[in-house]
């Protein structure tokens, strides 16, 4: 939010503070939310091009006729994905769609450490 649009909305805000009302309930506060949101409502939008997406790079992690035990699997992912991150935990986490504290459990359990994937 810009300064201006900042100023108008603290100037709107004590304006509506100055004429005796109080919100002091939620009803209160759901009547003055719409009048704020009319007011900072973006004037224009302007997204500008549409970037080019670069389609990400296919990993092959099992060969095609594999049959591999699925804690191979997991523990081969989980590399794959600090690969990718280089090391960063969090965002390897959000790739595999898991919390990040289960994914520290589980490179404790694998015994990977995911500092060694600092500089690939």
């Amino acid at each position: 939010m810009d300064d201006s649009l900042r100023k108008e909305v603290r100037e709107k805000l004590i304006r509506h503070l100055d004429n005796s009302y109080i919100i002091i309930s939620i009803g209160d506060l759901r009547e003055f939310i719409p009048e704020l949101n009319e007011l900072i409502k973006p004037k224009e939008l302007n997204p500008g091009p549409t970037p080019k997406l670069i389609p990400p790079k296919k990993r092959k992690i099992v060969e095609d006729d594999e049959i591999i035990p699925l804690v191979e699997l997991e523990r081969r992912l989980i590399r794959a994905a600090l690969e990718k991150t280089k090391g960063n935990v969090e965002l390897a986490a959000f790739e595999m769609g898991i919390s990040e504290r289960n994914l520290y459990r589980k490179l404790q359990t694998y015994g990977i450490n995911h500092n060694d994937y600092n500089d690939k």
